[in-house]
């Protein structure tokens, strides 16, 4: 087993983690691992832009209140104060770094307009601002002579000594055991919304983050939130078989529509196309269920559609499916994991040395639903105050112990790990999804202890990639299902139809997860 020591240790290269490298200390050594390309993961995936309150007709407090307003009473409003107020501070960085946002003819910043927002505030890099605020952010961290990059490394443990995180188990794609040592950890690793059969996330977003979290004693929290995008086309196949269409196509003009061209949105929600994802998502099935078929109609924004949304374009075009003439077959999948490792402001978790940022922290911004666009802004802003946090810390010379060499265990599953990770995907999105009720969420949680039983009696740090990867399903899965079991009514991405009201009691009320209550 190989032994590496850093100051930090990051584990994940989306748009959380290399913000957060970028800015720690030059002085302090920093080590990335991700468990594929450095460029990869949701983040590279992300169409939308990040909300910011710069243009003259805005300002942070209408962000702060939409953002509140969205979050259905169970947001932070300390933590959205500071999101709200200290991303705009951040652009100037972005734009030093080199970040192309995309401009209006007379040089400003092109603002967009995506539900749930009261004004234009989304700044965006064409329609794929994920893609091309990743590759700056990795031509900088290239650069960076404290910097060392692991590709490829799975996240296999965190290790834990007298109470504190001292860094965490890797595991390569040969199955070669590394242990990185490190002053203060950092969990970027993204979310888990690939646990559902239909979702925009690529492949190996199952959780790894918030499942090593949690076995290490780490809170977790509000994971009965999952937020499902309203349009996506489902390409019938492919490692991204769901393609997500971003929400500011709507909040440029284009329609929701059935089969019988009828805007129906607008008998769910006064809002129509540019109502909260929730209400959309939700106003999708209930119309599916009663036998329609659903369109995006692009036609309206016109010619402009080609350059506005260059690549939402090409990609229809290159399905059969022309945006500027054709309508676009859409529908709701899973799309962001609003729970997750609970943090301070500061990216904190409640074990001492280990932090979170991104989409596997709660942090309390998003409540129980999402503002669009928020997501990215979230990335960087606590990527920054994780990295200006461990700054501060006094980083003492530590001797850390020895540890003994684990032994890498594979788990019997009778050569049925790839249907029982595809079963239980089906069960999630059908039982577990936009809609949910107890009978069926009790029938998930007993098919997914039944299945996780074989991992229960193993007694070891490190599992093969395999078995990780389904047990890493299979955790993050039963924590979600547990977390709808306990919220017994309905707010924001979580809709009990046996409770469909909202209970005031439960306002600002967090669904807690912790190890010794679930097993």
């Amino acid at each position: 087993m190989e032994h590496i020591k850093t100051d930090i240790l990051i584990i994940g290269s989306g748009i959380a983690g290399l913000y957060c490298a970028l800015s720690c200390p030059k002085h302090l050594s920093v080590t990335i691992v991700t468990k594929s390309r450095l460029q990869g993961g949701n983040s590279y995936y992300a169409q939308g832009g990040i909300a910011m309150a710069v243009a003259k007709e805005d300002n942070v407090e209408m962000h702060k209140q939409d953002t509140l307003k969205t979050g259905c009473r169970l947001s932070d409003e300390a933590a959205v104060d500071i999101l709200v107020s200290e991303g705009p501070v951040l652009l100037e960085h972005l734009l030093e770094l080199g970040v192309p946002f995309t401009r209006l003819t007379s040089g400003g910043l092109e603002l967009l307009k995506e539900g749930a927002h009261s004004r234009r505030r989304v700044l965006h890099i064409q329609d794929e601002t994920g893609r091309f605020l990743e590759q700056n952010l990795i031509h900088h961290v290239r650069r960076q002579n404290n910097v060392t990059v692991l590709e490829n490394h799975h996240l296999s443990s965190l290790m834990i000594q007298e109470g504190i995180c001292r860094g965490a188990y890797i595991l390569s794609e040969n199955e070669h055991i590394t242990c990185v040592q490190a002053h203060s950890t950092v969990l970027a690793t993204g979310g888990a919304s690939a646990v559902y059969s239909k979702s925009t996330n690529w492949s190996g977003a199952i959780g790894d983050g918030v499942v090593a979290a949690f076995d290490a004693g780490a809170e977790v929290r509000d994971m009965e939130f999952i937020q499902f995008h309203p349009t996506a086309i489902d390409f019938g196949r492919g490692k991204r078989r769901y393609f997500l269409i971003s929400e500011s196509v709507r909040g440029e003009g284009a329609h929701v529509v059935d089969e019988t061209a009828a805007r129906f949105l607008f008998d769910y929600d006064p809002r129509g196309e540019l109502a909260s994802r929730d209400e959309v998502a939700r106003a999708l099935a209930s119309h599916v269920a009663k036998g329609h078929t659903i369109f995006l109609d692009c036609r309206p924004i016109g010619p402009q559609f080609p350059v506005r949304f260059p690549g939402i374009y090409t990609t229809c075009l290159d399905k059969g499916l022309d945006a500027t003439k054709d309508l676009i077959p859409v529908g709701p999948v899973a799309h962001y994991m609003i729970g997750g490792i609970t943090t301070t402001p500061e990216g904190q978790t409640t074990l001492p040395s280990l932090y979170a940022c991104g989409e596997v922290a709660s942090t309390g911004i998003h409540g129980a639903n999402r503002l669009a666009s928020n997501s990215l802004l979230e990335c960087l802003v606590f990527g920054h105050r994780v990295a200006r946090d461990i700054a501060d810390q006094k980083t003492e010379s530590k001797v850390f112990r020895k540890t003994a060499i684990p032994l890498i265990t594979d788990v019997p599953t009778q050569g049925r790990t790839a249907r029982q990770s595809k079963r239980i995907k089906q069960m999630m999105y059908e039982q577990v999804g936009i809609v949910r009720e107890e009978k069926t969420l009790i029938k998930t949680l007993e098919y997914i202890n039944m299945t996780l039983a074989p991992f229960e009696t193993v007694r070891t740090t490190i599992l093969s990639l395999n078995a990780a990867n389904l047990r890493n399903q299979l955790m993050v899965s039963r924590l979600i299902v547990q977390a709808a079991l306990l919220r017994k009514e309905s707010r924001g991405t979580h809709f009990r139809s046996d409770y469909p009201e909202t209970n005031p009691a439960l306002d600002y009320v967090h669904t807690l997860s912790e190890k010794q209550a679930v097993q």
